[in-house]
């Protein structure tokens, strides 16, 4: 495809009202003990520096990669948030470490948890939690505090005997990723889709 092909944000006139030196906006809120919230995209086994090549993305998806991509230098940060699933997710091919096929499981997460892939609008194949590759991302990204959303798949019955009971799942969580360097906390616990669904716990 040519370039000419292509427009940017700067050629659209409808555009322009929104248009702004992003660098110089975070560090005037910085300067002024504003606070800003980076949300990256994508897991971090897309990475294309730490992901599981060939099934990944074309950038790096750690938080040095997101901040790099902002112009926020490090010293900024004061929390690294690790976003979680009490399950593991793939849009098409990628390995799972134990794939699930059972259909209780695959309605819910597909019908209830919006495991539909945002872009190609596949439903995400499921997987038992994966407990190293959280283990790494938390090492590589320097994670100071765990965020965790689908908790309410916890309050099915049905799927109960497959992800054990909540009180199971964050124990674990505290024995096997939290007693770690760097020693994230567990933060946020979500419950749905509303802002009202969340737990705070610190």
């Amino acid at each position: 495809m040519r370039m000419e092909n292509f427009l940017l944000a700067r050629d659209l006139p409808e555009l322009k009202p929104y248009l702004t030196d992003v660098v110089k906006e975070i560090y005037s809120t910085l300067q002024r003990q504003g606070k800003i919230l980076l949300e990256g995209d994508h897991g971090f086994q897309l990475s294309l520096i730490h992901g599981e090549y060939p099934t990944v993305t074309s950038r790096d998806t750690t938080a040095m990669g997101f901040l790099s991509e902002a112009g926020i230098n490090p010293f900024s940060v004061r929390n690294v948030y690790l976003c979680l699933k009490p399950y593991a997710t793939r849009v098409g091919n990628g390995r799972l470490e134990e794939e699930l096929t059972d259909e209780d499981i695959l309605s819910w997460a597909h019908e209830k948890g919006g495991e539909i892939g945002s872009v190609s609008g596949r439903k995400r194949r499921i997987g038992m939690f994966e407990y190293e590759n959280v283990r790494r991302a938390m090492i590589v990204n320097g994670a100071t505090d765990i965020a965790i959303t689908h908790m309410d798949i916890f309050q099915n019955p049905e799927l109960i005997k497959f992800f054990g009971t909540e009180e199971d799942f964050l124990n674990k969580i505290e024995r096997k990723i939290c007693s770690e360097y760097p020693f994230p906390q567990i933060s946020l616990l979500s419950y749905g889709l509303d802002l009202g669904d969340v737990k705070e716990l610190k």
